[in-house]
């Protein structure tokens, strides 16, 4: 009998062949024929058969076990992951210290241009030499000025010394002869006295000293004139050569600064001058960037700006390069202005510049350095706080919620 049929035997007729099995043990079981099986028909069996086969409940379990598992998982690490909260705002690498423009002091023709556009140049170095040939004509103008002047108040100032010499000698010899005729009044006025000699002398001579005394006044008066004179003139010397000489100065000084020469090191940006070209007098030929650290100077609106606090922390991303393949650098807030910018073309809200120092002046990929440039544009993301996904995911609905109540 075959195996299969004698466990299917023993299912269908398992009570009674339990019972009989005690009692005669060695007796073999019958084969039974199944029912509707028809003798040995095998579509029958089979279909017998598949009755009795069920599917094991243990896949749909674990299948559901796993998904809840995932879920739990999922919601756990919503909760518990934490990321930064950022504001981007954008603006531009600006040099710490301000653009510098390079300008004539005065009206001339440029001569010759030694730069050129985007050109790194050092403090110091010429950039642009105008024609000088007006101030030179004007330095040698003021030398034969100044010649012609001390040369001029040279012999007012020596007239008016011999003028002065002169008056003084006639008060030596109008006071001696006022000495002698005071001596001889002295003589005659006894003799008068006593009748030795005549009145008419005395009177002759008495005379003659008060016309002496009235020429030594004259004279002294004179004197003193000419000794105001003399001081004024030389006063007047004096000033005229210190007027004359600053003016030489500041010619020199104009000379100098008709060659323009870089105040700092630093690039050229935004040449204008060209051999040729009439300068007018503080128009700028140029502008010279600083070779400084740059930082990035950024445009907060009004709604962010509370959120933002010197000492916070930025990544700056740069447009020019690519931030998967470039990286970013670390910024950090520096200053923040207190008075709002109007709108503008490029920026069309009200704004505050917030400046922020970079970690380094250049980005780094592939063991090569890539420098950044004044002007660039930058993109800070200000790191406010952390957040759960789950806090930001529900953040979406809450306002959401509060927009609907919301009117405006």
């Amino acid at each position: 009998m075959p195996l299969g049929l004698h466990r299917l035997n023993k299912l269908r007729f398992g009570g009674s062949a339990a019972s009989t099995g005690r009692a005669k043990a060695a007796e073999p079981i019958p084969a039974q024929p199944l029912r509707g099986s028809g003798g040995s028909n095998p579509r029958a069996f089979a279909e017998d058969l598949r009755v009795e086969s069920r599917g094991a409940p243990w896949i749909p379990l674990a299948v559901g076990g796993s998904l809840s598992f995932l879920v739990l998982v999922l919601v756990g690490a919503a909760a518990l992951i934490r990321v930064d909260r950022v504001v981007p705002v954008a603006g531009r690498l600006q040099p710490q210290r301000s653009t510098q423009e390079i300008a004539p002091p005065e009206q001339g023709v440029v001569r010759r241009v030694l730069v050129g556009e985007g050109d790194t140049v050092e403090e110091g170095q010429v950039l642009v030499v105008l024609d000088t040939r007006v101030l030179q004509a004007r330095q040698s103008s003021l030398l034969q000025q100044a010649e012609d002047l001390v040369r001029n108040s040279r012999a007012e100032v020596d007239r008016v010394a011999a003028s002065l010499q002169e008056e003084r000698s006639k008060l030596v010899g109008d006071r001696q002869q006022l000495a002698l005729t005071e001596e001889q009044l002295a003589q005659l006025r006894p003799l008068a006295e006593e009748g030795g000699y005549g009145q008419l002398a005395v009177l002759d001579t008495e005379k003659s000293r008060a016309q002496l005394l009235a020429r030594i006044s004259e004279t002294q008066a004179r004197i003193t004139r000419l000794e105001a004179e003399s001081a004024q003139r030389q006063a007047e010397l004096s000033a005229a050569m210190a007027g004359n000489s600053a003016e030489q100065v500041a010619t020199d000084q104009r000379l100098r600064e008709i060659v323009l020469r870089a105040p700092v090191e630093g690039t050229i940006l935004d040449l204008e001058a060209k051999t040729g070209l009439l300068a007018p007098a503080t128009e700028p030929l140029l502008k010279l960037v600083p070779t400084d650290n740059l930082q990035a100077t950024v445009y907060v609106p009004d709604q962010d700006l509370a959120f933002v606090r010197p000492g916070q922390d930025a990544e700056l991303e740069f447009p020019a390069y690519r931030r998967d393949t470039y990286g970013w650098l670390e910024g950090t807030v520096t200053t923040i202005g207190t008075d709002a910018l109007p709108p503008d073309q490029e920026y069309q809200y009200s704004r505050f510049p917030v400046n922020l120092a970079l970690a380094r002046q250049y980005l780094e990929a592939d063991d090569q350095r890539y420098e950044l440039q004044a002007g660039m544009a930058v993109v800070a993301n200000l790191r406010l706080d952390k957040a759960s996904l789950m806090e930001l995911w529900f953040s979406r609905f809450t306002g959401g919620a509060r927009a609907v109540r919301t009117i405006r």
